[in-house]
């Protein structure tokens, strides 16, 4: 829309009037090398989607300002040369192309006097269709023209903004601030101290440390740090609880070697105690084994963790407890037939008619 003009107040500043206010000292030259005079030129503006009144905004009214310093008068500069000065400054710099289009240097930016109250359309190729409002450029008694300079300026409740992010911390958040998405087009982000996220999508795989955690066909794969050969070495996942619909564990012939049946199963139950006791952390009850009183009997059975306490694999006692089972249905076996074999009839063990 077309800037509304703001009539009983001032939206430009000279040099004198920086200078008057305290903000340059008073020997600051009014003039460039090339006899231009800088004057700043102000617009202020509404963010889209905000409802306000610019005339008279409220506490709650979050506006944006954005200016302009525009040069005038003095020698004029051909594009060339003013492009050059433009690049020297930095990248908030411009040049004046016409009486109502200032444009940043490589044309990273693109302004329309247009909105600051200039009387004359700007030719940007994107049009700036945010509500905003400044008094009338003539009122300053600025007329621009190409052959001059611009730098512009962007600011957020009074804190001057760029559209460039600062490498190093000023006190201002803003400048250390994105406010879009950003893409590295295939580079690395290195050496960061902490990243704090609500969401971290991650296509292939997370290393953590010499850990792996790999994502593929819908499994979830952990891995330690390979050896020399290139072989992972197995990963621990430490958690209070686990819960899960399915539990598998890789138990395939081929994986496997020198593989031998487990005998004596019975005298190692028997050595075994089970224990009901409280977790030190939480003082929560439970049932389960001593990993130290179950070691020098199952040594298989007891693994350390990496923070040194013991832990048991205690799907690894069911391959014990079936041979123990067995061995005992071994012995009920042997003693039916001794009996049988003395004749005592009345104590032959028979299985109950149903």
């Amino acid at each position: 829309p077309d800037s509304q003009t703001q009539t009983g107040s001032s939206d430009s500043l000279t040099v004198s009037d920086l200078i008057n206010g305290g903000y340059l000292p008073a020997n600051f030259s009014a003039a460039n090398s090339f006899q231009q005079i800088p004057q700043v030129l102000f617009r202020r503006i509404l963010p889209n989607g905000i409802v306000c009144n610019l005339q008279q905004p409220t506490p709650t009214c979050q506006t944006l300002m954005e200016a302009v310093i525009v040069t005038s008068g003095g020698q004029y500069l051909d594009q060339a040369h003013a492009s050059h000065i433009a690049a020297l400054i930095g990248a908030n710099a411009g040049i004046v192309t016409d009486s109502g289009t200032a444009t940043g240097i490589f044309g990273s930016w693109c302004i329309d006097f247009n909105l600051f109250g200039g009387a004359q359309s700007g030719n940007c190729r994107n049009h700036d269709g945010r509500a905003s409002q400044s008094q009338a450029i003539p009122q300053s008694g600025l007329m621009p023209s190409s052959g001059h300079l611009a730098v512009a300026l962007f600011f957020n409740g009074g804190v001057l903004m760029s559209e460039y992010l600062d490498r190093f911390a000023t006190g201002n958040a803003e400048d250390n601030s994105m406010h879009t998405n950003l893409n590295m087009a295939g580079n690395n982000i290195s050496e960061a101290q902490l990243i704090n996220s609500q969401q971290i999508n991650v296509a292939n795989w997370v290393q953590i440390g010499g850990v792996t955690l790999q994502s593929q066909n819908q499994t979830l794969t952990l891995q330690g740090p390979k050896d020399a050969n290139g072989i992972p070495a197995p990963a621990v996942l430490t958690a209070d609880s686990i819960y899960a619909q399915s539990y598998f564990q890789s138990s395939d012939a081929r994986l496997k070697t020198n593989a031998r049946r487990l005998v004596d199963a019975l005298p190692l139950i028997e050595k075994i105690n089970g224990y009901r006791y409280n977790w030190k952390n939480s003082g929560q009850a439970d049932i389960g084994f001593i990993a130290q009183q179950l070691k020098p009997i199952l040594p298989e059975a007891v693994s350390q963790k990496p923070d040194g306490t013991l832990a048991v694999k205690y799907d690894l006692l069911n391959a014990l407890e079936v041979e123990a089972i067995k061995d005992l249905n071994h012995k009920l076996q042997g003693i039916e037939a001794r009996l049988n074999s003395e004749g005592e009839a009345n104590f032959t063990i028979r299985p109950q008619n149903p």
